[in-house]
C-alpha cells in the first residue's frame, strides 16, 4: 500500500496524519511504502507498483494524491466523501475508490476486502482512470469553466 503521508503543518493537520499513520502502521500482512521523501519520478513509480493508496485528507478533501492513484492504477482508499460533489463524479463509493470512516477505524477491513478481490480492484481501477480521462479528453474542465462564467 502506498501510504506517504506527511506530517508537516500546524494545529490540528499533523495530529490527524498521526493518527492515519498510526492506523496504517498497524495493518497486518500488507507491504507499506517506505518513509522518507522521494521526488516527483520515484514517487510514482513508487504508486504504480502499489495496488493500493491510502489518501487521507490534507488541508482539504481533494489531494493531488487522489489524481496520482487514478493515474498510475492504484485503488485509492480516502476517508468518505460522500458529502463531497465534485466534476468529474470522481468519488463513487466501490466504483472508484474505496470510502473508510473519517477516524480511519475500517481501514484494516477496507484493505483486507479490497486485497482479496483483484477483479473488484482491476474493475474500481479503470473506472477512476476513466472517468479522470475522458473529463481532460472531451474538454469538459474548459465546458464547465465556460458555463459557470457565461452565467455572470
Amino acid at each position: 500500500m502506498q501510504s506517504r503521508l506527511g506530517g508537516g503543518g500546524t494545529g490540528w493537520y499533523p495530529e490527524m496524519r498521526r493518527l492515519a499513520q498510526n492506523q496504517v502502521q498497524q495493518l497486518e500482512n500488507i507491504n507499506l511504502s517506505a518513509s522518507g521523501h522521494l521526488v516527483l519520478n520515484q514517487f510514482i513509480d513508487e504508486l504504480a507498483n502499489s495496488r493500493t493508496c491510502f489518501s487521507p485528507f490534507g488541508y482539504g478533501e481533494l489531494c493531488w494524491r487522489d489524481i496520482e492513484a487514478f493515474q498510475t492504477g492504484a485503488v485509492l482508499i480516502k476517508p468518505d466523501m460522500g458529502h463531497l460533489e465534485t466534476k468529474p463524479h470522481l468519488y463513487e463509493p466501490g466504483v472508484t475508490y474505496l470510502p473508510v470512516r473519517w477516524d480511519f477505524a475500517d481501514l484494516d477491513d477496507v484493505v483486507q476486502d479490497a486485497l482479496s478481490d483483484e477483479p473488484r480492484m482491476e474493475h474500481i481501477s479503470q473506472e477512476a482512470w476513466n472517468r479522470a480521462a475522458r473529463y481532460i479528453r472531451e474538454n469538459d474542465f474548459v465546458n464547465d469553466m465556460i458555463e459557470i462564467f457565461s452565467d455572470n
